[in-house]
């Protein structure tokens, strides 16, 4: 009997503990958290506070309500999936160069760490250029225009190693600065119009265009003529004298320093004023610059953007 009895007694604790652990699976599993929503990354969103009041950002066009981040028109931002937040990918300061705005360019748009596009303009925007800029790790477009800004252009700004875009246009006198020979990215490209640069062009260029149209060179670098990269942009200048017998007797070199300058020689071909037959080149050149001068409509609001992965993401 003992022994029934003990068999009992074990029956009764599995049964008890199957029970338990059926029990126990029926109970719903726990609901998974929602993350919260992102916010603006703390460090970025000090900078453009003292961005939007160091360039008189209560006189844009697009004024922003420093306690509310969805109104910062002009800026855009992306995810940071690692941290849960948002960090500025491009800014425009001052869209459409308002001119009542009456202030400058800070040197905290050097704290945007994941900054790629930056532009400014507005004849009320005076000081210098930021060098700050330049040093990001990722910026890739810069344009700078028809401010106050105004002297040489500083040789910092070609020293950015990633950098693939820069115009700076309606602002700067002198010549040239040397460093420009410093940005060896094929690919890239520079528009320095409409400035009062003069002077020599310096040597060693490795850009794939250099746009110097409506400045005040007097001079071709026909050294440039030979190859079809860089092409060295100067319509607009008052470029006189002599074309050198070499490129007189390469069609190439002498083809493309008609489309790259139509300088007023005293030695030009008979068919200089009417031009040679064909330049692939130009089509290319004409359309780009009718994008960039199209008005681009004002952004009012905060821009979120999902198609751009941040690096470390």
């Amino acid at each position: 009997m003992d022994a029934f009895r003990f068999i009992i007694s074990l029956l009764a604790v599995s049964m008890g503990l199957a029970v338990a652990s059926c029990s126990s699976d029926d109970e719903p599993a726990p609901l998974p958290q929602e993350p919260p929503e992102p916010t603006m990354n703390v460090s970025d969103s000090l900078a453009l506070v003292e961005i939007y009041k160091a360039a008189d950002g209560d006189n844009w066009a697009v004024t922003w309500d420093l306690t509310d981040i969805q109104t910062w028109g002009g800026v855009t931002v992306a995810y940071d999936s690692v941290h849960n937040e948002y960090r500025v990918v491009a800014l425009e300061v001052n869209q459409n160069s308002h001119e009542h705005a009456q202030g400058y360019l800070s040197e905290r748009v050097g704290d945007l760490t994941y900054l790629m596009s930056y532009g400014a303009g507005g004849k009320g925007i005076t000081g210098g250029i930021p060098e700050s800029l330049f040093k990001l790790k990722y910026l890739k477009f810069v344009w700078i225009g028809t401010t106050s800004i105004s002297g040489i252009i500083p040789g910092f700004v070609f020293q950015c190693p990633s950098l693939e875009f820069l115009i700076l246009t309606n602002n700067h006198t002198g010549e040239l600065p040397e460093e420009i020979a410093q940005w060896d990215n094929p690919e890239a490209e520079c528009r320095l119009y409409h400035n009062r640069l003069e002077g020599k062009v310096p040597d060693g260029i490795k850009i794939r265009r250099l746009d110097l149209s409506n400045n005040k060179y007097k001079e071709f670098p026909f050294e440039y003529c030979f190859t079809p990269q860089p092409v060295i942009q100067m319509r607009g200048n008052p470029i006189q004298g002599t074309i050198p017998e070499d490129v007189l007797g390469d069609w190439d070199a002498l083809r493309r320093l008609y489309y790259w300058s139509l300088g007023d020689f005293t030695n030009a071909p008979a068919w200089w004023n009417d031009g040679p037959p064909d330049n692939p080149d130009m089509g290319e050149v004409e359309a780009s610059s009718r994008l960039l001068q199209k008005n681009r409509p004002l952004k009012t609001r905060l821009e979120v953007r999902t198609d751009i992965l941040l690096p470390g993401s």
